[in-house]
């Protein structure tokens, strides 16, 4: 009987023992999962701002080869036109043709300048005469805010004095009062007449 209660404990021992490390080694397993997903994340994260940085280098480099493009187009454009301008000055067959093409262009550039002038004028006037209506309306605004303040600093000033005036007012109606009742109770007192005495007795 009691080797049976020993061998019954010894097994529950070894049972809780293998339960103990049941655990630890099922606690030691998600630790290492949750390590790894820790760590699949941060790759993760690596690989998109790595992604990041080769789509903006890549970007960068279109960008820079577009410029160039449009600079070689820019490049091309010029020497078609002059070489157009090449063709149409051999046309010229004199050389007053020549002069009177170059005076022209002279002419034709003076007068664009005088426009570009010009109209850079008329842009200043416009811009000056805005700012002048803006101080013209700021300045009206500014009187409009004066008389204002000077209308209720008046009125203000009216209704003290009415109030002053008024108090002013009662005092001396108080003071008028106060002396007439002074004035009858200081009254001297008169002695009745002899006759009259004897003539109510």
């Amino acid at each position: 009987m009691l080797f049976k209660s020993f061998y019954h404990c010894r097994q529950k021992k070894v049972a809780e023992e293998n339960e103990r490390v049941r655990k630890k080694k099922e606690k030691s397993m998600k630790k290492k999962m949750r390590q790894k997903e820790r760590e699949a994340k941060r790759y993760q994260h690596k690989l998109e701002l790595k992604k990041q940085a080769e789509e903006q280098m890549v970007a960068a480099k279109i960008a820079r080869e577009e410029r160039k493009i449009l600079i070689a187009q820019r490049k091309l454009e010029s020497i078609h036109l002059l070489t157009i301008l090449f063709e149409r000055i051999k046309e010229i067959k004199t050389k007053e043709e020549v002069e009177q093409q170059l005076r022209e262009l002279e002419l034709e550039k003076l007068r664009q300048i005088e426009k570009e002038e010009q109209n850079r004028i008329e842009a200043k006037k416009k811009e000056e005469n805005k700012k002048k209506l803006k101080k013209e309306v700021l300045r009206r605004k500014e009187e409009e805010l004066r008389q204002k303040i000077m209308k209720n600093f008046k009125r203000k000033q009216e209704e003290q004095s009415t109030l002053e005036r008024e108090a002013l007012r009662k005092r001396l109606a108080g003071t008028t009062r106060l002396k007439s009742t002074v004035t009858k109770d200081t009254q001297p007192f008169k002695k009745p007449r002899l006759k009259s005495v004897l003539a109510k007795r």
